[in-house]
């Protein structure tokens, strides 16, 4: 019996966890999707009956780049049909020891923040705005609303975007609809890694830093903060696991800010975010904690 697991080529977070797998001896089967694959032709191959557990780590299982020439209404056609045939391939693999769905990976970021509101998470202040008029006084963050949460320029950096009251008055201009929140002055970020109900935490000092004042994850800028393990309040800790138990989710990484007031404040979750940092800086282990996850060991 072994773990059926998804990835993608090259991922630096799935091969350290298949290193304790070998560590333990847990047998263990890894499909990479990429744009080449068929992956209802390589699901057609398995004999599910031989997997006690599965792991949805990365990848676009519905992905079909690779028919081009198709009709578009033939396209069409097959996507649903193979959408279809994964949702029932993970209905089945959900029944097992599991962790992460493919359907359950890119969360609407507005209804996870209304629902974190209504279990008393104190949220950004948000606003989905079509033009600069509609822009408060307020400095705003923008956000995309879809999973790709980052906007990057042709030198592949990072691109937060804060507009204050002076682009306000200088700019004016419509877009289609867009995310915005409050600029919350914050002491430091918050990652959290949660697994089968147990919580790993980092405290990031990124407020230092100019570069990664609004964001830690300005790529180049990651290693330039400190980070250091961190407790959550019991009273952070009980409201998360109802999130996730409303979420449907057993793993996932989620982002909070502490601000100069000492009040939490939640940003997001992301079922397939990364832990690697935090698991490094902290030496909490977390690819190990994933492979005795599936070993049914706690510690």
């Amino acid at each position: 019996m072994s773990i059926l697991i998804v990835s993608v080529q090259n991922d630096h977070t799935t091969n350290k966890v298949l290193h304790w797998f070998q560590y333990y001896n847990i047998p263990f089967k890894r499909i990479n999707i990429d744009d080449t694959i068929d992956i209802i032709e390589e699901f057609a191959k398995l004999n599910f009956q031989e997997f006690t557990g599965y792991w949805y780590r990365r990848g676009n299982l519905i992905n079909f780049n690779n028919h081009d020439n198709i009709d578009i209404e033939i396209k069409k056609y097959l996507k649903e049909n193979n959408r279809k045939i994964i949702e029932y391939f993970e209905y089945k693999m959900m029944k097992k020891k599991n962790l992460n769905s493919f359907f359950n990976s890119d969360l609407n970021k507005l209804i996870v923040l209304k629902i974190a509101e209504e279990l008393q998470l104190s949220i950004p202040k948000f606003q989905l705005l079509k033009n600069t008029k509609s822009i408060d006084k307020f400095k705003k963050i923008y956000k995309t609303i879809n999973k790709d949460g980052n906007i990057f320029d042709y030198k592949n950096q990072c691109v937060f975007n804060v507009l204050t009251q002076e682009h306000r008055e200088n700019i004016d201009y419509d877009f289609s609809p867009t995310l915005f929140q409050d600029k919350i002055e914050k002491k430091h970020e918050i990652r959290i890694f949660f697994i089968d109900d147990s919580f790993y935490c980092a405290a990031i000092l990124s407020q230092r830093n100019s570069e990664t004042s609004i964001d830690f994850r300005t790529i180049g800028e990651q290693e330039r903060n400190r980070i250091i393990p961190y407790s959550l309040p019991s009273t952070i800790q009980i409201k998360l696991r109802q999130l996730m138990a409303k979420l449907k989710m057993n793993s996932g990484v989620i982002d909070m800010i502490v601000t100069s007031l000492n009040e939490y404040i939640f940003l997001e979750v992301n079922p397939v975010g990364h832990f690697g940092l935090i698991s490094y800086h902290c030496n909490y282990g977390i690819e190990k904690k994933i492979a005795k996850f599936y070993k049914n060991e706690k510690k």
